[in-house]
């Protein structure tokens, strides 16, 4: 006979796993881990001291009343438990399985079919062969024997009233059964109707996207007509500006007057252009105007588009299933409760030797399991709504999602394109600032030397006067020269005082037009014997001309046509040195050219003074630049130093390399490094110095060498003297501790040896690894 009793529920989880014994009475004691072993093998296990081995600080911590161990592993995954003062009797009691035995007991036999192999549950038994079968093979033994009486196990020993009962109780399970079936096709109901009212929101939802969408559309094609429209009245003014300047370029010589230059720049072009340069690059160009105000009631209105779902039959009849007592247990109400007392009063009662005992228990539970399930349905409606909920405010995150992406995307553009503008800005005003800082230092040394030589040059006039008598035969053909080369001149002044760039050029030329001027004093020096003292002022003052357009050729701008005036005045050169050639007697007049060059050195003067007020001017300027400048380079530095620190890498990966023998707290010295980036790992001391501050990942693997199992390895992963993982290794068994941790700049990171005894470390597999994560910006 297959029979299986209260036997069966003492399976291998309610014994213990050390001594294989049942709970009971052996007081179970559960640990963190939620493993649980009986008083006398934890009591054994701390008394050999095997929890020793897993002491945070001091190995031979123990408690001061029952002298046992601050922790124990579990001997089933390792774990650590900190023992309470007492020792392990004062752990949590497990009632649970102390009371597995007896429930066992309680439980009624289970019967199981002799005839099939498949284990099914025996429902009936024959009173002549004293066997059980299932309703399959009762059919079977009732073909094959029919003078045999097969009878229900569970009605075999009951009377008439008995069996009255029962079908009694079959009626009432058949009725709580049809209501559950009811219920479930309810409950399938519901989620489809909740499928297809999500279906309809979910439309709703695509319909106001669509509308969004083509709103968004018409603004954008908007901002796009807008900014192309702006685009083209900056390019048409660019234009302008270009075709002025160009006009400007164009008027040379006299012809650049104040009446030409108000031609071609008129008033309103100026007030125009000025108006511009007052625009601030703060300024907004593009003006935004969206709708507040109408917000709260927009949104409204969509969610009355979107709709909400109520359930059909209002809570009047939720609340007929079942409500909840001011105890908070869940009751039923007095229209169920009405009729489980009038199908409990329709049935036997108990006593009359007619009513089976666990009858009234089973109605109750059964009743209990519809109320269960009615309080789901009210859940699951509740959920419904949520679900909604959720669906409204993952659409929202999501729209923000995007928006979000879009402006991350737009600033790092921004952030790169600024990046390259301050580069480019950077170079070009540091070329321009070392070059004003020679032409202004140039230039000062210049001022000072023109008026050295204007000094000497009035007395070398002085002398010119006095050798004047004698050639005053040749002046007539002389005078008509200077006057050309004092027109040239002029124009090459009025040239030269709009010149700005193209200086070494400009330095070139005028270096062989002096080379020319001493050409043309070389042969002035063969005419005659009396012009030498004539020729020597003549070559002094040329020079000191030269010298006095060089410097005012510096404090200037615009020298776009420098070419061209160049070779004008080497054209004009070469025909003073003809005519100066041809010159034999008589200067007559060269007091009053002297009286004149004079006239143009005062001039000359003002205009030196006038250079100065505009350096001063574009000194200003250069320090507003200069503090942009610094400004900007600031802000370079400090995006530099946080894209540096984005691609730091730091990791290494070093190994013992041999056996290594420790004895109490030690650290261990891995020597060999197989990989290492960004430095900070000394195999002299094995430890890691943290050159950078962010979030490391650590990782130690050790085994021991040996063969006795009772010896352990212990390895820790330390921080600066704080615990971050933890290994322990017996016999030659191979294990592995890793851990994450944040680390500042400086800190220090290395292996540490605990225990009391002799541990030999293999050094074909010990190893020691660390890799930054994630630099701290």
């Amino acid at each position: 006979m297959a029979t299986s009793g209260g036997d069966s529920v003492l399976d291998s989880r309610y014994t213990c796993s050390i001594c294989l014994e049942p709970f009971k009475g052996r007081h179970p004691k559960i640990l963190t881990c939620f493993h649980t072993f009986c008083l006398p093998c934890l009591t054994q296990l701390t008394d050999r001291g095997a929890g020793r081995s897993l002491q945070t600080s001091r190995d031979d911590q123990v408690d001061k009343d029952g002298g046992s161990p601050v922790r124990i592993i579990c001997p089933t995954c390792r774990s650590p438990t900190s023992i309470p003062p007492g020792g392990v009797k004062y752990l949590q009691k497990n009632f649970y399985l102390e009371n597995v035995e007896e429930e066992a007991k309680n439980q009624p036999p289970t019967f199981f079919c002799d005839l099939c192999e498949e284990g099914q549950t025996a429902e009936y038994t024959c009173g002549q062969c004293q066997s059980y079968f299932c309703p399959r093979c009762s059919c079977i033994h009732d073909k094959l024997c029919k003078s045999s009486a097969v009878t229900r196990i569970l009605t075999a020993s009951k009377t008439a009233g008995e069996r009255k009962s029962t079908e009694k109780a079959v009626d009432v399970e058949e009725l709580i059964g049809k209501i559950l079936k009811k219920l479930s096709e309810e409950e399938k109901r519901l989620g489809q109707e909740r499928r297809a009212r999500e279906h309809d929101i979910h439309v709703r939802y695509a319909i106001l996207l669509r509308h969004a969408g083509e709103a968004r559309d018409v603004s954008l094609a908007s901002l796009r007509d807008v900014t192309k429209a702006l685009g083209d009245v900056i390019e048409n003014d660019a234009t302008l500006a270009q075709e002025k300047l160009k006009r400007v370029k164009q008027l040379k010589g006299v012809d650049r007057s104040v009446s030409s230059l108000a031609e071609v720049l008129t008033k309103n072009d100026l007030r125009h252009f000025e108006d511009m340069l007052k625009t601030t690059e703060e300024e907004a160009l593009l003006t935004y105007l969206p709708r507040d105000e109408g917000e709260e009631s927009f949104l409204a209105a969509m969610g009355e588009f979107m709709g909400s779902v109520v359930p059909t039959r209002q809570n009047a009849d939720v609340a007929q299933i079942s409500e909840t007592t001011a105890s908070g247990q869940v009751e039923p109400v007095s229209q169920s409760t009405a009729s489980q007392k009038q199908a409990t009063n329709d049935l036997p009662q108990q006593g009359n030797g007619n009513f089976p005992q666990d009858l009234p228990a089973k109605v109750n539970e059964m009743a209990a399991k519809l109320e269960l399930l009615s309080e789901k349905m009210v859940q699951s409606d509740k959920f419904c709504r949520d679900l909604a909920a959720v669906h409204d405010k993952n659409a929202k995150l999501c729209a923000d999602v995007g928006a979000l992406q879009k402006e991350v995307t737009s600033l790092r553009d921004k952030v790169r394109d600024e990046v390259t503008s301050l580069q480019q800005g950077h170079a070009s005003v540091r070329d321009k600032n070392s070059l004003l800082c020679q032409e202004n230092t140039q230039l000062r040394d210049d001022v000072t030397a023109v008026k050295a030589d204007h000094d000497k040059l009035q007395t070398d006039v002085s002398t010119v006067t006095a050798d004047h008598s004698k050639l005053q035969s040749g002046h007539d053909k002389l005078q008509t020269d200077v006057s050309k080369i004092t027109a040239d001149q002029s124009k090459l002044q009025t040239y030269v005082s709009k010149m700005t760039a193209g200086q070494s050029k400009l330095q070139t030329d005028v270096s062989k037009m002096t080379a020319g001027q001493s050409k043309l004093q070389t042969d002035v020096s063969n005419m005659t014997a009396g012009q030498n003292k004539l020729q020597t002022d003549v070559s002094k003052m040329t020079a000191g001309q030269s010298k006095l357009q060089t410097d005012v050729s510096k404090m200037t701008a615009g020298q776009s046509k420098l070419q061209t005036d160049v070779s004008n005045m080497t054209a004009g050169q070469n025909k003073l040195q003809t005519d100066v050639s041809k010159i034999t007697a008589g200067q007559s007049k060269l007091q009053k050219e002297h009286t004149h060059l004079g006239t143009e050195v005062g001039t000359l003067k003002k205009d030196v003074g006038l250079s100065r007020k505009e350096n001063d001017k574009f000194g200003k300027e250069l320090k507003n630049a200069q503090d942009m400048l610094r400004q900007k380079s600031t802000a370079r530095s400090v995006l530099e130093t946080k894209m540096g620190k984005v691609g730091v890498q730091v990791a290494f990966n070093c190994a013992l390399t041999k056996t290594v023998t420790t004895v109490g707290q030690e650290t261990l010295i891995c020597e060999d490094v197989i990989f290492s980036v960004g430095g900070g790992y000394d195999n002299q001391t094995g430890i890691f110095t943290a050159p950078v501050s962010g979030l490391y990942c650590f990782m130690a693997t050790s085994s021991p060498c040996d063969d006795d199992v009772r010896k352990a390895a212990f390895l820790w992963i330390v921080l600066e003297n704080k615990d971050i993982a933890f290994l322990s290794a017996f016999g030659k068994g191979k294990c592995t501790a890793h851990g994450a941790v944040q680390v500042n700049a400086g800190q220090q990171v290395w292996l540490k040896t605990l225990g009391v005894r002799q541990y030999t470390f293999n050094g074909a597999s010990t190893f020691f690894t660390g890799m930054l994560v994630q630099a701290e910006l």
